[in-house]
């Protein structure tokens, strides 16, 4: 509270700040009211939302919080965009099917690993798996179970992808949220498998959860960081 009250002051993008700040105030109401009345479809649908919301509370506070340090400008080049830009977008997509998995109970529905009930694409109801309207079947749970596996594969590639290309960069806060993504990466896999192998003990659905949300602020960080640099910075190399 204190950081989104500071922003108000600070000298650089202080409107931009003050809308964003007033958009997270919007979001927290949601939940609250989300919270008290329980207004959804189903237990599940309101635990998903939850989820969500609380992510994007934590994602637009950063945000706020990085473009409120001081006074911002573009750099002349805007290198690499599009590579954080997937790599925000895949794991945006495996936050969404995580929470859906979390909120329907289907940690356990392939019976083991890597495989799913013996089979490397399991037969699922996959036409259902994402119906928000009703409760899931066990088929249509082992669907969402094996499609965030499989986004797993694709998040791993495209955030190891990130983490190369950023840890080589000549700019110093791009450097040190690589290497964090890194570390965060592999936590979350490990944490991924001893899910499945230990039947879910509840520190490490913890851990996952919370590693996954937290795994998007580096990249945050490295796109802010690839297209923005400080006015000092600027001034001193000048």
């Amino acid at each position: 509270a204190v950081m989104l009250l500071t922003s108000f002051w600070s000298s650089s993008s202080r409107v931009s700040s003050a809308i964003w700040a007033l958009v997270l105030a919007g979001i927290v109401g949601l939940q609250i009211q989300l919270g008290i009345y329980q207004a959804l479809a189903s237990q599940a649908l309101t635990h998903f939302v939850h989820y969500l919301l609380t992510a994007l509370i934590l994602f637009i506070a950063f945000h706020i919080y990085i473009r409120s340090r001081t006074v911002w400008v573009k750099r002349g080049e805007g290198k690499k965009l599009w590579l954080i830009s997937v790599a925000i977008l895949v794991l945006g997509l495996q936050l969404i099917l995580g929470a859906w998995l979390a909120a329907n109970n289907a940690g356990l529905v392939c019976g083991g690993f890597p495989r799913c009930l013996g089979s490397w694409w399991p037969a699922a109801d996959y036409q259902y798996a994402l119906n928000i309207f009703s409760s899931l079947s066990f088929s249509a749970k082992v669907a969402v179970h094996w499609l965030h596996r499989v986004l797993s594969v694709v998040v791993f590639i495209s955030l190891t992808w990130v983490m190369l290309v950023s840890t080589a960069s000549s700019i110093k806060q791009v450097r040190w949220a690589g290497a964090v993504v890194s570390g965060l990466l592999l936590v979350q896999i490990a944490a991924g498998i001893v899910l499945v192998k230990l039947a879910l003990p509840v520190w490490v659905v913890a851990v996952h959860g919370c590693v996954a949300v937290v795994l998007m602020l580096p990249l945050l960080a490295i796109r802010f960081y690839t297209k923005y640099q400080a006015l000092e910075d600027l001034s001193g190399e000048a």
